[in-house]
C-alpha cells in the first residue's frame, strides 16, 4: 500500500512539472507571437511615413513646378508626413553671407546645394531641392508650422519662380 501512494505522488508531481513547462512554453511561444507582431506594425509604420514624405515632396515640387505663371495665386493643403511640426523653405536667390539658421542640418544641405526644403519634427530632414522656390520675407529662410495634421500653404507665380508662404486665410 505504501508503495501505491508513493507512485501516486510521483505521478502527481510529475503532472505539476509538465504542467509548469506547458505554462512556461505557451509563455514564451505568446512572448514571440508579440515581439514578432509588434516588429511588423512598427515596420509598417515606417514604410507608410515613407510613402507620406514621399507624397509631400512629390506634391510641393508639383506645385512649385507648375504654378510659377506670374500673378498665379494658388492656395494647398499638404497633409504633413508623419512626426513634422513644420517645413522650412530656403530661397537661393536671398542668401547673402550671414548664415541662414544656426540648423547644421539645413545649412550643409543648402552650402552644397543639396536641399532647399527641409522637414522639422524630432529631428531636421533635407527632403527635395525645389530651384523655382523663393521665399516673401528678406530672410532666405521661411518656417511654416504644421495646422490641424496639415500645412496651409499659398503659392504666386512670380514668372520664372514661385513664391511659398503660409496661407493665411481665415475660415469662414
Amino acid at each position: 500500500m505504501a508503495s501505491h501512494s508513493r507512485s501516486v505522488r510521483r505521478a502527481g508531481s510529475r503532472a505539476q512539472i509538465n504542467q509548469v513547462f506547458i505554462y512556461l512554453a505557451a509563455i514564451l511561444v505568446i512572448g514571440a507571437i508579440a515581439v514578432i507582431g509588434s516588429k511588423a506594425i512598427l515596420s509598417i509604420m515606417s514604410t507608410d511615413c515613407e510613402a507620406k514624405n514621399s507624397d509631400f515632396v512629390r506634391d510641393l515640387n508639383r506645385f512649385i513646378g507648375e504654378y510659377s505663371d506670374k500673378g498665379s495665386v494658388h492656395f494647398e493643403v499638404l497633409p504633413a508626413p508623419c512626426n513634422a511640426r513644420e517645413v522650412c523653405f530656403v530661397s537661393y536667390s536671398k542668401i547673402g553671407k550671414a548664415p541662414v539658421t544656426p540648423d547644421v542640418v539645413v545649412m550643409e544641405s543648402v552650402r552644397d546645394k543639396a536641399a532647399n526644403v527641409f522637414l522639422k519634427g524630432e529631428f531636421t530632414s533635407p527632403v527635395g531641392l525645389a530651384e523655382k522656390l523663393e521665399v516673401p520675407s528678406a530672410s532666405a529662410l521661411l518656417c511654416i508650422n504644421v495646422s490641424g495634421g496639415y500645412f496651409k500653404l499659398k503659392f504666386t507665380g512670380m514668372g520664372r519662380t514661385t513664391l511659398v508662404e503660409q496661407d493665411v486665410r481665415t475660415a469662414g
